[in-house]
């Protein structure tokens, strides 16, 4: 009978493996990992990466579901919410998005805390209300001043807006 630390293990290992092949483009090797992954030893990164998967494939009501069951383990826990706004957003449901993206900018254990946002930023764009995207964008840089897309998006914003 495997111990909780081995099932622990085993399901880290397999968390990796499954990254590794997301990384390297092997989608189903990818959802193979993270499902048993989260089967051995659920954690809110997990399921946040299946769920990531399942983007890719464009299976976003299947990477909402993943992701509201890493919130279940990690209420906290910020990627989720800001991947089920960037899901919402993919579906055309630019109003349902906002709310995910604004608890993500509030969550505790969150480290890309600018991408939440950027997807904020390109939601006022396709609305065509340039000032908030600016102050958006603006805000991604704040938080991330190395951020590419941030400051690219606002250069064009700020020559449109002058």
């Amino acid at each position: 009978m495997e111990t909780t630390k081995e099932r622990t293990a085993r399901a880290s290992e397999l968390f990796q493996k499954g990254h590794q092949a997301q990384m390297q483009g092997e989608l189903g090797d990818a959802m193979r990992c993270y499902q048993e992954s989260v089967q051995l030893h659920p954690t809110a990164e997990a399921y946040t990466s299946l769920g990531w998967t399942y983007g890719f494939l464009s299976r976003y009501e299947d990477a909402i579901e993943e992701c509201r069951n890493a919130i279940a383990i990690d209420p906290e826990f910020g990627n989720p919410y800001n991947d089920i706004g960037l899901y919402l957003m993919r579906m055309g449901k630019l109003d349902d998005a906002v709310p995910w993206l604004e608890r993500a900018i509030t969550a505790t254990h969150y480290d890309t805390r600018h991408y939440p946002h950027l997807n904020l930023g390109r939601i006022a764009l396709a609305k065509g209300d340039l000032l908030k995207a600016a102050r958006e964008f603006g805000r991604a840089l704040e938080v991330q001043p190395r951020s590419l897309t941030a400051r690219r998006i606002l250069a064009a914003l700020s020559a449109q807006l002058n």
